[in-house]
């Protein structure tokens, strides 16, 4: 929820990203969450994340009013997945 909060009170809207190589750290945009309030962003990652349980999830922002990454607001990871094995 602290990502979110960071995220949010810059005025950006959060992106959830997997990371669909590891090696690479090639991360792929998933969904873009539109609520305002951390314990919200905190239930929609939960969600996704339980969809796709063997990929890390990361929290990064995006800009309202153009819906573009805005790489100053960092990225936050919010979801290592288990080894394999």
């Amino acid at each position: 929820m602290l990502a979110a909060q960071s995220i949010l009170d810059q005025g950006a809207w959060c992106v959830l990203e997997v990371c669909v190589d590891v090696p690479t750290q090639a991360w792929e945009p998933r969904t873009l969450i539109f609520d305002l309030v951390p314990s919200a962003v905190a239930d929609v990652v939960a969600e996704e994340v339980g969809q796709e349980p063997q990929l890390h999830a990361r929290l990064t922002g995006c800009d309202r009013w153009t819906l573009a990454p805005d790489p100053g607001l960092g990225a936050f990871l919010c979801y290592l997945a288990p080894a394999n094995g």
